[in-house]
């Protein structure tokens, strides 16, 4: 689960930018030895970045990538997770 705070600006009439930041709680592995990252901590900061193209008033098709670690404020490993992709959006 993440919750945060977000900015975009239009550049032109159809792309856009967006920028985000926030806290992600997950229930991955912290740092044992089973497989995937070793996160350290529940909590962890989040940080994103996307651009995207409007079809129309609704509909967009963006390119993102996200970041969430906890930036050595935890004890332990910080493994940390970097995802891109694209995402479909619809604004109701």
């Amino acid at each position: 689960m993440y919750g945060g705070f977000s900015w975009d600006a239009d550049i032109g009439e159809r792309l856009f930018v967006e920028l985000g930041a926030g806290a992600t709680v997950h229930d991955g592995n912290l740092d044992d030895g089973s497989d995937g990252p070793k996160l350290g901590c529940r909590v962890l900061f989040r940080e994103y970045a996307a651009a995207g193209y409007r079809f129309d008033a609704n509909w967009s098709l963006s390119a993102t990538i996200e970041h969430n670690s906890h930036a050595n404020i935890c004890d332990g490993p910080n493994g940390g997770l970097t995802r891109a992709g694209l995402m479909l959006g619809y604004r109701f």
